[in-house]
Protein backbone atom coordinates (compact mmCIF):
# COMPACT_ATOMS: atom_id res chain seq x y z
CA UNK A 1 0.00 0.00 0.00
CA UNK A 2 1.09 3.66 -1.00
CA UNK A 3 4.18 2.04 -2.49
CA UNK A 4 4.56 4.34 -5.34
CA UNK A 5 5.04 7.41 -2.94
CA UNK A 6 8.75 8.34 -2.55
CA UNK A 7 9.49 9.35 0.76
CA UNK A 8 13.06 9.35 3.21
CA UNK A 9 12.16 9.04 6.60
CA UNK A 10 14.36 11.26 8.94
CA UNK A 11 15.14 13.50 12.32
CA UNK A 12 12.85 16.23 10.68
CA UNK A 13 9.57 16.29 13.16
CA UNK A 14 6.22 17.95 11.05
CA UNK A 15 4.09 19.73 13.39
CA UNK A 16 0.75 19.59 11.25
CA UNK A 17 -0.43 16.69 8.74
CA UNK A 18 -1.24 19.66 6.00
CA UNK A 19 3.02 21.01 6.48
CA UNK A 20 3.97 17.10 6.05
CA UNK A 21 1.76 16.67 2.95
CA UNK A 22 2.74 19.45 1.54
CA UNK A 23 6.71 18.55 1.76
CA UNK A 24 5.79 14.88 0.24
CA UNK A 25 4.18 16.39 -2.57
CA UNK A 26 7.13 18.59 -3.26
CA UNK A 27 9.43 15.85 -2.92
CA UNK A 28 7.06 13.21 -5.41
CA UNK A 29 6.96 16.53 -7.49
CA UNK A 30 2.63 16.29 -7.85
CA UNK A 31 -0.09 15.68 -5.62
CA UNK A 32 -0.45 12.45 -4.19
CA UNK A 33 -4.16 10.74 -2.71
CA UNK A 34 -3.35 11.88 0.76
CA UNK A 35 -6.68 12.46 1.54
CA UNK A 36 -7.89 8.59 0.42
CA UNK A 37 -8.91 6.57 3.13
CA UNK A 38 -7.29 3.78 3.24
CA UNK A 39 -7.54 2.09 6.90
CA UNK A 40 -11.42 1.73 8.03
CA UNK A 41 -10.61 1.65 11.30
CA UNK A 42 -9.94 3.54 14.54
CA UNK A 43 -7.00 2.24 15.41
CA UNK A 44 -4.28 0.42 13.79
CA UNK A 45 -0.67 -0.92 14.94
CA UNK A 46 2.74 -0.04 13.26
CA UNK A 47 5.24 -2.37 13.26
CA UNK A 48 8.56 -1.21 11.72
CA UNK A 49 12.55 -2.23 12.74
CA UNK A 50 14.96 0.07 13.62
CA UNK A 51 18.14 0.72 15.58
CA UNK A 52 17.76 2.58 19.08
CA UNK A 53 20.42 2.96 21.91
CA UNK A 54 18.41 2.70 24.71
CA UNK A 55 14.51 1.32 25.76
CA UNK A 56 14.51 5.15 26.92
CA UNK A 57 14.09 6.23 23.13
CA UNK A 58 10.89 4.15 23.00
CA UNK A 59 7.44 6.95 22.45
CA UNK A 60 4.83 6.15 24.92
CA UNK A 61 2.83 4.28 22.15
CA UNK A 62 5.44 1.84 21.31
CA UNK A 63 6.89 -1.55 22.74
CA UNK A 64 8.64 -4.10 21.74
CA UNK A 65 7.02 -6.42 19.13
CA UNK A 66 7.92 -9.40 20.83
CA UNK A 67 7.66 -9.70 24.60
CA UNK A 68 10.20 -12.03 25.11
CA UNK A 69 12.93 -9.77 23.38
CA UNK A 70 16.09 -9.16 24.78
CA UNK A 71 18.22 -6.25 23.75
CA UNK A 72 21.15 -7.60 21.65
CA UNK A 73 23.57 -5.00 20.13
CA UNK A 74 23.59 -4.94 16.21
CA UNK A 75 27.85 -5.52 15.71
CA UNK A 76 27.37 -3.38 12.08
CA UNK A 77 25.34 -0.64 14.00
CA UNK A 78 28.13 0.90 16.58
CA UNK A 79 26.80 -0.91 19.42
CA UNK A 80 23.17 0.16 18.39
CA UNK A 81 20.17 -2.49 19.45
CA UNK A 82 18.05 -3.53 16.72
CA UNK A 83 14.45 -3.65 17.83
CA UNK A 84 11.44 -4.64 15.89
CA UNK A 85 8.45 -2.65 17.28
CA UNK A 86 4.85 -2.09 17.71
CA UNK A 87 2.68 1.16 18.06
CA UNK A 88 -0.75 1.19 18.13
CA UNK A 89 -2.20 5.01 17.00
CA UNK A 90 -6.00 6.02 17.04
CA UNK A 91 -6.92 8.17 13.98
CA UNK A 92 -7.22 11.15 14.64
CA UNK A 93 -11.13 11.48 13.53
CA UNK A 94 -11.23 8.32 15.64
CA UNK A 95 -12.96 6.56 12.81
CA UNK A 96 -10.46 5.88 9.91
CA UNK A 97 -6.60 7.09 8.45
CA UNK A 98 -5.75 8.51 5.11
CA UNK A 99 -2.93 8.13 3.72
CA UNK A 100 -1.16 11.33 4.47
CA UNK A 101 -2.01 10.46 8.02
CA UNK A 102 -0.61 7.06 7.51
CA UNK A 103 2.70 8.51 6.56
CA UNK A 104 2.85 10.96 8.72
CA UNK A 105 2.16 8.84 11.90
CA UNK A 106 4.58 6.28 10.17
CA UNK A 107 7.80 9.15 10.07
CA UNK A 108 6.66 10.60 13.32
CA UNK A 109 7.18 7.75 14.95
CA UNK A 110 10.52 6.81 13.57
CA UNK A 111 11.65 10.51 13.44
CA UNK A 112 13.59 9.42 16.97
CA UNK A 113 15.29 6.74 15.54
CA UNK A 114 17.94 5.17 13.20
CA UNK A 115 16.65 2.82 10.36
CA UNK A 116 20.73 2.02 9.01
CA UNK A 117 21.06 1.66 5.73
CA UNK A 118 17.09 1.65 5.22
CA UNK A 119 16.09 5.32 5.43
CA UNK A 120 13.38 5.01 2.19
CA UNK A 121 9.45 4.25 2.59
CA UNK A 122 8.87 1.23 0.42
CA UNK A 123 5.09 0.98 1.63
CA UNK A 124 2.84 -0.80 4.05
CA UNK A 125 2.39 -4.43 3.92
CA UNK A 126 -1.14 -5.73 5.78
CA UNK A 127 -0.20 -7.73 8.66
CA UNK A 128 -1.89 -9.84 10.88
CA UNK A 129 -4.57 -8.45 13.38
CA UNK A 130 -3.97 -8.49 17.14
CA UNK A 131 -6.91 -8.26 19.55
CA UNK A 132 -9.35 -6.59 16.84
CA UNK A 133 -6.44 -3.93 15.87
CA UNK A 134 -5.50 -4.36 11.83
CA UNK A 135 -2.01 -3.71 11.69
CA UNK A 136 0.48 -2.72 9.43
CA UNK A 137 4.14 -2.80 8.64
CA UNK A 138 6.07 -0.11 7.66
CA UNK A 139 8.62 -1.64 4.89
CA UNK A 140 12.08 0.25 4.12
CA UNK A 141 14.46 0.27 1.58
CA UNK A 142 18.34 1.11 0.42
Amino acid sequence: MLDDIRWEFGSRRYLSLEQFVTEVSRVNKSAWPHDEIVMNNPKVAFEYSALISSLDELLPCENLAHADAVLRPDPTADGLFSVDIRAEIMATNRTSFSAGELLWIAHSLQANKRLGDHPRFAGFEIADEHSGVPAVTITTAA
